[in-house]
């Protein structure tokens, strides 16, 4: 019945400061836009590897979706190769790491698979995860 995850959504603030930080940044391609006129919200879609972000500008004079939003995601993920290299491009882009900065998750569901992890935030304040995984 339930076959994977189709898409995510992020409330953003501008839609086009968004797309920018998604493309230019995170070199997700973008898909489309869509001004839905029922209610307003803007919306843009793009594909990053395997994964579609939905970002949703929302007018203000909807706070009750504005509130469901900014309350659904604690963060999202995306797999590196390199997490040192690309701690670093992030960071040279002005993004700013959680203090904890890159850190190990040993055993992460399989004695032979351990994580190396670092999370930052976005241009909306989403949370982002970069994600190695360490194979033993």
């Amino acid at each position: 019945m339930f076959k994977s995850v189709n898409h995510i959504a992020i409330y953003v603030e501008k839609r086009e400061k968004a797309v920018e930080f998604y493309r230019d940044i995170l070199g997700a391609e973008f898909l489309f836009e869509v001004d839905n006129e029922s209610d307003g919200i803007r919306i843009a879609m793009m594909n990053l590897g395997n994964m579609h972000i939905e970002l949703l500008e929302i007018p203000e004079d909807k706070s009750e979706i504005v509130s469901a939003a900014k309350a659904t995601l604690n963060h999202f993920a995306i797999n590196v190769d390199d997490i040192e290299s690309a701690v670093d491009y992030i960071k040279g882009k002005g993004c700013i790491f959680e203090e904890r900065g890159i850190y190990q998750v040993p055993f992460f569901g399989s004695p032979g698979l351990s994580l190396k992890v670092a999370f930052f935030h976005g241009i909306n304040g989403e949370r982002i995860e970069l994600f190695q995984e360490i194979y033993s």
